[in-house]
């Protein structure tokens, strides 16, 4: 696996911050982040608070906790839930190996 985190950009992660205690950005009705395009891109990407960025957070949190290729592997679980969930087609799926 990869050192840093593949993310494939479809978004079903920040359609659900309304699930993350204290997220500090608006979050719109509907549960998602008030940063989502209509492409389901970041609109604050650069900017992004440090729970939207999968390797900092675990640099500056989990490194001493799990390995790096353990947190991607549990960050491509519940990705690929989130994906099932949306009904994204199988080409936005993480793969494990990847």
């Amino acid at each position: 696996m990869s050192d840093f985190f593949k993310c494939s950009s479809c978004g079903s992660c920040c359609k659900r911050v309304s699930n993350i205690i204290d997220f500090p950005e608006p979050i719109k009705k509907d549960g998602s982040c008030s940063h989502l395009t209509d492409d389901n891109l970041c609109g604050i990407y650069n900017e992004r608070p440090l729970i939207c960025r999968v390797d900092k957070y675990y640099d500056v949190f989990l490194k001493e906790k799990m390995s790096r290729s353990e947190w991607n592997s549990v960050n491509t679980k519940y990705c690929n839930i989130m994906m099932d969930q949306d009904n994204l087609p199988e080409d936005k799926r993480l793969k494990e190996n990847e």
